[in-house]
C-alpha cells in the first residue's frame, strides 16, 4: 500500500507537470511583469555562491537559455513562475465564481504543526508529507473541496528571540456548508504551536479576484517579528506597544536555497487539491470537482 502510494504521487506530480507545460504558452508571457534579465539575475547569484550541485549548474544554465519558444519552464525563474501564476489563479478563480451560489467559499491558511524546517535545510523538507497533513486535516472538517497553494516565508525574530527558519504554510480556497463549523473544525485539526501561535485563519471569500493571484504568487518574504513596536491606539489617541510583525525581501542566499527546492519539485509542485483535480484543455488548463 506504501508503494503504491509514492506512486500514485509520483504520477499526480509528473501529471501536472505535463499539463502545465501544455499550457504555459508565449500568450502567457507576454502579459508578465518579469523579464529575461531577472532570471539572468538570478543565474548571476548562482555562480557567484560558487555552487557545483548538478541541480545549481542545470538550473543556472536554464535560467540563461529561457527565451521566447525556449522556455525553461521552472518555478524557480522569475517568468515561467508569473506565467504559471496567471494561468492557475484564472482555472481556480472560474472554478471557484461558478460555485459561489452552490456553497459558501472561504480563504484559509493553514500552518500544521511541526512544519518549520531550519535554514539551509529546506531540500529535506517532505513536501508530499505536508500536503497530505493539511489534506488529512481538511477530510476532519465540513470542507466540501478545497484548492490551492503552499507559500513559503523565512520567519526570524529581530531580537534574535527564535532561530530563523522556513515557514511553510496552504492557502486555500474551501467549500463549506457551514463557515463556522469549518473554523472549528481546522482550529482543532491544526492547533498552535510556540512557532506558529496562529495556524489557522479563516476568512468568508469576498469575490475579489486579486485572492487568486495572491495565493499562486512566485515572489516570497521574509516575516520579521518585533517584540515592542509602537502603533496608534484610537481608544486613547495615543500610541501603545505590542508584538508586530514586518515584511522583506529575502536576501540573496535565502533566495537562492528556495529556488533550488521549487526547481526540484517542479511545475505544479506547490499545488494543493482535495476533491478537486488539474486537467488540461486546448493550451489551457480547468480544475474539476472528483466527488459529488
Amino acid at each position: 500500500m506504501a508503494v503504491a502510494g509514492i506512486a500514485k504521487r509520483r504520477t499526480a506530480k509528473s501529471m501536472a507537470n505535463k499539463i502545465l507545460r501544455s499550457a504555459l504558452t508565449e500568450a502567457r508571457y507576454a502579459k508578465v511583469g518579469s523579464k529575461r534579465d531577472d532570471s539572468r539575475k538570478l543565474a548571476d547569484r548562482l555562480e557567484r555562491a560558487g555552487l557545483r550541485s548538478a541541480a545549481a549548474r542545470a538550473l543556472s544554465l536554464g535560467l540563461r537559455r529561457c527565451r521566447r519558444e525556449h522556455r525553461c519552464l521552472s518555478p524557480a525563474c522569475p517568468q515561467c513562475a508569473e506565467a504559471q501564476q496567471a494561468l492557475l489563479a484564472c482555472a481556480t478563480g472560474k472554478f471557484t465564481s461558478d460555485r459561489v451560489d452552490e456553497t459558501n467559499i472561504v480563504f484559509a491558511t493553514i500552518i500544521p504543526p511541526n512544519s518549520s524546517v531550519p535554514m539551509g535545510s529546506l531540500h529535506k523538507f517532505d513536501l508530499a508529507n505536508f500536503k497530505r497533513r493539511v489534506r488529512d486535516g481538511l477530510a476532519k472538517t465540513s470542507a466540501i473541496w478545497a484548492a490551492g497553494a503552499v507559500d513559503f516565508t523565512l520567519n526570524e525574530h529581530r531580537d534574535d528571540v527564535f532561530e530563523a527558519h522556513w515557514s511553510p504554510h496552504a492557502h486555500v480556497f474551501i467549500a463549506t456548508d457551514h463557515i463556522n463549523d469549518l473554523a472549528h473544525g481546522l482550529r482543532a485539526a491544526f492547533p498552535r504551536s510556540d512557532k506558529a501561535p496562529r495556524p489557522v485563519v479563516v476568512k468568508e471569500w469576498d469575490g475579489d479576484f486579486r485572492a487568486f493571484s495572491y495565493v499562486f504568487k512566485p515572489h516570497f518574504t521574509r516575516r520579521i517579528s518585533v517584540a515592542r513596536a509602537t502603533r496608534f491606539n484610537p481608544s486613547t489617541n495615543g500610541t501603545r506597544s505590542c508584538r508586530a510583525t514586518t515584511y522583506d525581501r529575502l536576501r540573496v542566499q535565502e533566495r537562492i536555497e528556495l529556488a533550488l527546492f521549487l526547481d526540484a519539485i517542479g511545475l505544479g509542485g506547490r499545488l494543493l487539491f482535495r476533491n478537486v483535480r488539474l486537467y488540461g484543455t486546448a493550451k489551457s488548463v480547468r480544475l474539476q470537482l472528483t466527488t459529488g
